[in-house]
């Protein structure tokens, strides 16, 4: 069981949508239905392990400022889940009109260069934000090509 759509919670990869939930994993039984999994999905969701995570930066930002971590979560809500829009100041938290675009990169968990590379080639940075191309791109793959020397001579001289 992972998400597909991202989300920002320690408990769940942001790049693989993997879940450190322990019925998951060890505490497995087969007497375990569908609705009591759904029924424990919904209570780590609801209160977070960050001594536990699956992703170590989200459970850092949790842990150091869980104001600024709500908000960002708010965010990927609205961007990967089509969640309510969020506004420029969201509860209080005044951001100037300038940040607001970096503030917007620095939510969705991209480095700016890369970003900045999109919106050079002519891509606007509200799409590039969103994208889900973005993330293949720059994600770590789940696994390593493994190609033999053969086969990379052959990729070489089709380029």
């Amino acid at each position: 069981m992972k998400f597909i759509t991202k989300v920002y919670h320690p408990n769940v990869s942001s790049v693989s949508g993997a879940i450190c939930l322990d019925i998951l994993k060890d505490a497995w039984s087969p007497v375990l239905t569908l609705k009591s999994t759904l029924i424990s999905l919904q209570s780590l969701l609801c209160s977070p392990e960050p001594n536990d995570p699956q992703d170590a930066e989200v459970a850092k930002h949790y842990m150091t400022s869980k104001q600024s971590f709500n908000d960002t979560a708010r965010y990927w809500t609205h961007i990967y889940a089509g969640g309510p829009e969020v506004s420029g100041a969201v509860r209080g938290s005044a951001v100037p009109k300038s940040n607001v675009g970096q503030d917007e990169i620095a939510m969705a968990g991209l480095e700016k260069a890369h970003v900045d590379q999109f919106e050079s080639l002519g891509f606007p940075r509200s799409k590039v934000v969103r994208s889900d191309l973005f993330y293949r791109l720059y994600s770590p793959p789940s696994r390593p090509f493994n190609l033999s020397p053969p086969d990379r001579s052959l990729e070489a001289t089709k380029l």
